[in-house]
């Protein structure tokens, strides 16, 4: 692109608009990976702990659904 001299054009130029997508793409799911690892780490800390508020496998629907949006939050 640069030895073309379009890299100017930005977006108006398919290839530099496939790139940019391809690397918005990549970052974004890289810090989503990056962020799942770090709150599995928090919950296994927590729970290593003993201050995790739910002591065992939940009995019943409710008890896991209510359990999985607070590993959510964390």
């Amino acid at each position: 692109m640069h030895q073309e001299n379009t890299l100017s054009f930005g977006k108006l130029d398919p290839v530099y608009e496939y790139f940019d997508y391809e690397v918005r793409k990549f970052a974004r799911e890289f810090t989503q990976d990056q962020e799942m690892d770090e709150a599995t780490a928090e919950i296994i800390k927590i729970k290593e702990e003993g201050i995790y508020p739910y002591p065992s496998e939940p009995s019943d629907e409710m008890a896991k659904v209510e359990q999985s949006v607070f590993d959510v939050g964390v």
